[in-house]
């Protein structure tokens, strides 16, 4: 199943710090789950105030785990998070 995993940020967190960085680009790495997409969410002035990602997921307990090991949420960053089933009605991902 295709999941969404989206995650909006306290306000305040420091998003620049180098060693974020790195703990993202080892969790976005290789993952028991196939993930399609990831990047940040922006408010209208252009603003991080969230970030989702995209994967195939067997179940939303492997979801789950993922988001749990994240660095947002080691870090203590989210106000809040949801994983949901993501249908794709119109489109598609390639």
């Amino acid at each position: 199943m295709l999941v969404a995993i989206i995650g909006f940020f306290k306000p305040g967190v420091d998003l620049a710090s180098p060693s974020l960085q790195r703990d993202l680009n080892e969790h976005f790495g290789p993952t028991p789950m196939n993930l399609r997409a990831a990047g940040y969410l922006h408010d209208r002035v252009g603003q991080r105030i969230g970030a989702m990602a995209l994967a195939e997921a067997e179940d939303f307990t492997l979801a789950e785990a993922y988001l749990r090991a994240s660095p947002f949420v080691e870090g203590d960053f989210l106000e809040w998070a949801a994983i949901v089933e993501y249908v794709i009605e119109v489109g598609r991902l390639e």
